[in-house]
């Protein structure tokens, strides 16, 4: 009796011990993947870089699913059955970067980008000054126009003329040394030139003889992110897939109500856009968004002071940004369902 007791118990066990770690770990393989449902008004945000499996997914009418970080990552979105894509899909606003990235994806497939460099910002307002100087005034080659653009950064604008510079343009005899300059990196005459902006050259400080200053330029606008989405089943969609890159930043006003305007500054180039692939079943049609964003506004040149200042010495409002690159869409057609 006693060792049938103990049979019964080693099978019990047995039976306990089979069922805790074999048949739910074979059923684990695939159902902890579950639904992902992502309804309007409850929009979901989730790291870039991740891969994601489920078995279907559905975004609703006026949902949201979104993947934010820093830095461009690839996001893979898995689904082994069928994906209903009704919302909205959203990867974008990373910082610049012209990094070629790829990566070995599901089903071995390798996915690549390439963001290049960003477009040029836009260049810098010159500075309010004559527009007719004499011929022989040293302030010909003075540095009063607007910069260029740096790794899309709009310009920065160039300061307007003070009254002491105004007056050497039309007597040139009264040249000082800093009017000489053509730029911070050359030597004339043998003496290291100022920069242009250095606010001991603009006369004295505080008074409406002094010129406005230039202004910053707008910052570049970020790029779209980077999506593989594999689909086994059918995908049905009326919704948008967005990796767009974000618009560039408008150039700051200038200086106004000084002796002179400064220059406006000039905008941000636009992001580039990301990349989309999708590996799906012939059936679907989604709309994908891989539009470059548009470049920046340039600032608004300084107006010179109403009572003492030089009317016609205006400074030049900033030009425009250039609009970022246009973007990646792949699709990989599947022949059949997984």
């Amino acid at each position: 009796m006693r060792a049938k007791l103990s049979a019964l118990v080693i099978c019990a066990i047995a039976v306990i011990f089979l069922f805790m770690f074999f048949l739910p770990g074979e059923k684990e393989k695939r159902s902890h993947f579950g639904q992902l449902i992502v309804r309007s008004g409850y929009p979901v945000r989730l790291p870039a870089g991740q891969k994601l499996e489920y078995e279907t997914i559905l975004i609703h009418k006026g949902a949201v699913l979104e993947f934010y970080g820093d830095t461009p990552a690839w996001t893979q979105i898995i689904c082994y059955g069928n994906f209903r894509l009704e919302g909205t899909i959203r990867s974008k606003g990373f910082e610049v970067t012209g990094k070629s990235l790829d990566t070995i994806v599901y089903n071995g497939n390798r996915v690549g980008h390439d963001y290049d460099e960003p477009t040029a910002g836009g260049r810098g307002g010159n500075g309010g000054r004559l527009q007719e100087c004499h011929q022989s005034s040293c302030l010909q080659l003075a540095c009063f126009s607007g910069k260029r653009d740096s790794l899309g950064t709009g310009g920065r604008g160039s300061r307007g003329m003070s009254n002491q510079e105004a007056m050497a343009c039309a007597n040139p005899g009264k040249c000082e040394e800093c009017y000489l300059c053509i730029d911070q990196k050359y030597k004339v005459q043998g003496h290291a030139c100022d920069a242009c902006d250095n606010p001991s050259n603009r006369g004295p400080s505080g008074g409406h003889s002094s010129p406005g200053k230039g202004a910053a330029g707008g910052s570049p606008g970020r790029v779209g992110g980077l999506l593989y989405i594999y689909v086994g089943g059918d995908f049905i969609s009326h919704g948008v897939i967005d990796v767009s890159g974000s618009p560039g930043g408008r150039g700051s006003d200038a200086d106004s109500n000084w002796y002179s305007g400064g220059g406006g500054g000039g905008g941000g180039a636009g992001g580039n856009g990301g990349a989309v692939y999708l590996e799906i079943i012939d059936k679907g049609n989604p709309s994908v968004n891989i539009e470059g964003g548009s470049g920046g506004k340039g600032g608004k040149g300084g107006t010179p002071h109403p009572e003492n200042g030089f009317s016609v010495l205006k400074g030049e409002d900033g030009k425009p940004g250039s609009t970022g690159k246009r973007g990646k869409q792949i699709r990989i057609t599947q022949k059949s369902p997984v």
